[in-house]
């Protein structure tokens, strides 16, 4: 009796001092903000017939392109939209691109030392080829510029 009374005894005192110890799983977690970027050059596209692979193709060389001017500092970052379910009687864009800046200074000249970059990105491809094939297979429709001025987390 007395050994279920002290093993009784020893679980109640585990069980309290186990529940004042905090514990890294019970402590409320920080959360880190994120910096949005504060301005958005967006460009609409809209594919020619028949030439969906080859505006995919070209998009993921441009890609490479602006990964140049986030590395260098020069814009936040560069996405590719697929545009799924548009409103109104015809879809303006299949794909829109967004690039983002932290600086406005920065979207004034979006590419700086463009054809220096363009050498770096794709030193075998001649420029206006590349244009060329952009062209081929895609129409910009609009472009915007977007200042964010408000946003929740």
């Amino acid at each position: 009796m007395k050994k279920l009374f002290e093993f009784a005894l020893v679980g109640i005192v585990a069980f309290v001092g186990g529940t004042l110890i905090p514990s890294a799983r019970t402590e409320p977690q920080t959360q880190t903000k994120v910096q949005l970027p504060k301005y958005y050059l967006v460009d609409c596209m809209k594919v020619k017939p028949g030439k969906g692979d080859q505006y995919l193709q070209v998009e993921k060389e441009w890609k490479s392109f602006h990964q140049q001017y986030v590395n260098m500092g020069k814009k936040r970052s560069w996405g590719l939209y697929e545009v799924r379910y548009p409103s109104g009687t015809e879809a303006r864009c299949d794909y829109i691109t967004v690039n983002s800046f932290d600086n406005y200074a920065d979207t004034e000249n979006p590419f700086p030392n463009a054809e220096e970059v363009f050498k770096k990105t794709f030193p075998n491809t001649k420029p206006e080829d590349f244009f060329q094939r952009t062209g081929d297979s895609r129409d910009l429709t609009h472009s915007e510029f977007l200042v964010l001025v408000d946003h929740t987390d």
